[in-house]
């Protein structure tokens, strides 16, 4: 635990010395002799990660009382105190996504563009952890697309009817090469 305190990043109450806050120094029924479950543990001093469990769909170790599945508990050199720096933490579980990220047109993950851009770690609105169906999600960061459609037929189309959310092997990120993409909506 000590190496975890030398960290770029503590957390404030392993910093301060603050161990029975979240560790009972005697016995606990609970894993890491913590004073209750995970979940309850950091909801206390995280409230708005709290008011997340309403959500309709939850990330599962948010949902199973296991924030240390992706989050250390003392000290990290990721922020928000991550096991790992996004992609690689979230492709532990998603080996799938990181396949598409593999493929040849691909949106750019790294610095600026995260996991976290598109997903919420904890919970969501809709399916795939994001918090929108239409696309006003995807206009966010591709806004000249928008005006582009705005007039067009494909403007009550969603974005994901023909494009792959992580990558494809048709450029620009098409579900499907051309013109078999084009004809199953306008057959010849």
């Amino acid at each position: 635990m000590g190496e975890q305190l030398n960290r770029m990043e503590s957390h404030p109450p392993a910093k301060n010395g603050w161990c029975t806050d979240c560790h009972n120094p005697h016995a606990s029924k609970f894993k890491g002799i913590l004073v209750t479950n995970q979940r309850a543990l950091c909801f206390r001093c995280h409230p708005t990660v709290a008011g997340l469990t309403g959500m309709p769909v939850q990330h599962q170790p948010f949902l199973n009382d296991n924030c240390t599945g992706c989050h250390q508990p003392h000290g990290s050199d990721t922020s928000p105190l991550l096991n790992k720096a996004q992609p690689e933490l979230c492709y532990d579980c998603h080996p799938r996504v990181r396949n598409q990220f593999d493929r040849p047109s691909h949106h750019p993950v790294g610095v600026n563009l995260t996991c976290r851009s598109c997903h919420d770690p904890h919970a969501a609105q809709y399916k795939g952890l994001v918090n929108a169906r239409n696309n006003s999600f995807c206009y966010q960061c591709h806004a000249e697309k928008k005006a582009l459609y705005a007039t067009s037929s494909h403007s009550s189309t969603l974005c994901v009817k023909c494009h792959t959310p992580h990558g494809s092997s048709y450029s620009p990120m098409l579900v499907q090469s051309n013109p078999d993409l084009c004809l199953t909506c306008h057959p010849a």
